[in-house]
């Protein structure tokens, strides 16, 4: 099976957590809990979800939850009121 790499779990978070264009925290929140994963707590955005990438696929070996995260995050309807975003 293939894993994400660290740099590719890095990217994924940087541009997820991105401070302007990224997801708020409660969005991040919501996320981990459709994606059944861990939520580390309070820290950046991006190394908030690094750490629960990292942790989901260290964990459970394999990336299963990290692409449900990002496929929810990436869904055109939840910004359909917001399509900036």
């Amino acid at each position: 099976m293939t894993f994400f790499t660290q740099g590719q779990l890095e990217a994924i978070a940087g541009a997820l957590g991105d401070t302007t264009d990224g997801l708020t925290n409660p969005e991040i929140g919501f996320l981990f809990q459709a994606a059944k994963m861990v939520d580390p707590g309070a820290m950046a955005k991006r190394i908030r979800i690094y750490n629960a990438f990292a942790d989901s696929q260290n964990t459970k070996r394999n990336r299963t939850h990290v692409l449900e995260f990002i496929r929810q995050a990436m869904s055109p309807a939840r910004y359909s009121r917001e399509p900036h975003r």
